[in-house]
């Protein structure tokens, strides 16, 4: 429900502003960087890949959406999680969680837009919200190591527990800023998404977190 009131809202606000404002489109590819934001773990690159429409009036405002298909993973390392449900007599793993996945992204910009040297280069600032939506995990678990359950030692500690259950699928809201500096059709943007979700259910594993993200982008105006 939040995602569609969401939706509406981003329709209700371009559509006057895009009568008035010029149109341009652009092809946009880069790296992106997660990072859990309590669990931190390490960060590996990611990929961008993304179409977008902007409405844009010089030395005014600027508004736009995007879609795009990305990948991010942020390794957690050394840490252990029961073999089933029961805590209690369960074994033990322990090894590397990848919290990684492709995502199917949209994300709005609000902001202002601002011409320089002689008009042939600008300057946008931005900020705006963002639907992230992953739509598969990207690898298995690494350098996996199984304990038997021991009763003679009792119970094991764990890092984490399982989930119940979880979905492929989870959406999530962030809250997005950045900056792009455009010469004629060739720009570079480096944006980054706070997380405003947590995820409370990773890789069926209780980890419960927000996953932040850097981008960094070279975009294609036509």
């Amino acid at each position: 429900m939040k995602e569609q009131k969401l939706f509406l809202y981003i329709v209700l606000v371009l559509l006057p502003f895009s009568a008035i404002a010029k149109t341009t489109k652009y092809f946009g590819i880069g790296k992106t960087r997660a990072t859990l934001r309590t669990e931190k773990g390490k960060s590996e690159w990611g990929r961008f890949v993304g179409l977008g429409v902007e409405y844009s009036r010089p030395s005014f405002l600027l508004l736009a959406i995007e879609a795009a298909y990305t990948t991010k993973t942020v390794i957690l390392e050394n840490k252990s999680w029961p073999s089933n449900f029961g805590v209690d007599h369960s074994g033990k793993h322990i090894g590397d969680v990848p919290i990684d996945g492709s995502y199917f992204e949209i994300a709005t910009k609000g902001g202002y837009h601002f011409q320089i040297f002689g008009k042939l280069a600008s300057v946008k600032l931005f900020v705006g919200p963002a639907i992230s939506t992953r739509i598969r995990y990207l690898s298995s678990f690494r350098a996996n190591i199984h304990l038997d359950y021991d009763p003679e030692k009792g119970p094991y500690e764990f890092d984490y527990l399982r989930c119940e259950s979880e979905g492929v699928s989870g959406t999530s809201i962030d809250s997005i800023f950045g900056v792009d500096i455009s010469y004629k059709a060739i720009g570079v943007e480096i944006r980054y998404a706070r997380s405003l979700t947590e995820r409370k259910c990773l890789r069926g594993l209780t980890i419960n977190d927000k996953l932040d993200s850097l981008y960094i982008l070279l975009r294609y105006a036509f």
